[in-house]
């Protein structure tokens, strides 16, 4: 079936990745990016040569050209800015992009009768403590990033209708091969070190928990949102797997055992990071059996070990590399090319 879709934050980690996903599967969409283009340049080894979109358009959501939607049946909202440290640095951003302008679009979206709406969410959510979260489980925010999904998602739910169906996907940590890859997840660093500096290095105690999943899954997961036959209004779902929670300590356990040479240091005297939450996928496997998870932790560092070799990325003081989004952003506005609420100057 020919759909017509548009990728709000194409040119991302998690949408160049998507583009690519969608265009292998359904060659006769007609695919729409619209991207800030500020992490366009952020490639990891080589570039992308082949078309994934039919239309690549370059905006910021905060200042969105709604003639857009014209005939779009699908809209994927991944533009974010998007983790804690990030979030912590540019709030005002962060609400606006995270938030405020997903609304925004949203509303628009549904006055041009798109059919659905999925919007990329995050189970950071939960906040701290040990025990099994589920979607019915109270919220601990304790990060502007983590707050401005909530408040994107209590939103959401009143727009939809049966009509516009929207699907707030709560991921957990991302992690895996992407041309525009990230140094700022957690196990994606952990690779990266064990090849080029022989070690790892926990900054905290390691004790804290986050689920994983990889960004080709996070693909699937979002496949699944605009191709379901759901009749619900509104739903928000924990994405991933029950066998994907880990502590930080056991990622960096799982690298060694691929790398045997690394060496791990935990620094034990450090405060326990109260960013600690397992999850409970079972709504998930339940509503999406067919796009369940394929990767597990042994296939994504498997396979990311053999991406970061080939990129012969050598860099030993990487996490002051532009691989990690925060300094890139930095750097951009020591130069002048954003301004600090991250607004590209012309």
């Amino acid at each position: 079936m020919k759909r017509k879709i548009l990728i709000i934050g194409n040119l991302g980690y998690i949408g160049t990745m998507l583009s690519d996903h969608i265009r292998s599967k359904y060659k006769k969409n007609y695919i729409i990016g619209y991207d800030s283009g500020i992490f366009k340049k952020c490639y990891f080894g080589k570039k992308i040569k082949k078309k994934t979109v039919d239309l690549q358009v370059f905006g910021d959501v905060r200042k969105f050209d709604y003639n857009i939607l014209k005939d779009i049946e699908h809209v994927i909202y991944l533009a974010a800015v998007s983790n804690d440290p990030m979030g912590n640095k540019y709030i005002k951003p962060t609400l606006d992009i995270n938030y405020k302008s997903a609304i925004k679009i949203a509303k628009i979206s549904k006055d041009y009768k798109v059919k659905t709406f999925t919007f990329a969410s995050s189970c950071s959510m939960y906040g701290y403590k040990n025990n099994l979260k589920n979607e019915k489980s109270k919220l601990f925010p304790l990060t502007p990033y983590a707050k401005s999904k909530i408040f994107a998602e209590k939103k959401l739910k009143m727009i939809a209708t049966k009509k516009f169906r929207i699907f707030s996907l709560r991921f957990g940590t991302a992690c895996g091969v992407s041309p525009r890859f990230r140094l700022d997840l957690v196990l994606n660093d952990f690779v990266t070190n064990a090849i080029v500096n022989k070690k790892i290095e926990i900054l905290s105690r390691g004790d804290s928990w986050r689920p994983l999943i990889d960004v080709s899954d996070m693909c699937r997961a979002i496949e699944w949102s605009f191709v379901n036959n759901i009749k619900k209004n509104f739903i928000a779902v924990n994405v991933g797997h029950m066998k994907c929670n880990y502590q930080i300590r056991d990622l960096a356990f799982a690298v060694k055992k691929k790398l045997p040479k690394t060496k791990i240091y935990i620094n034990k005297n450090n405060p326990p990071d109260k960013r600690s939450y397992k999850v409970d996928f079972k709504l998930y496997k339940k509503i999406a059996k067919n796009y369940l998870p394929k990767k597990n932790l042994n296939d994504s560092v498997k396979e990311m070990i053999k991406f970061v070799k080939k990129s012969k990325y050598s860099n030993k003081n990487f996490r002051n590399s532009s691989f990690i989004r925060l300094n890139y952003l930095k750097n951009l506005i020591d130069q002048n090319k954003l301004n600090k609420n991250l607004f590209t100057k012309n």
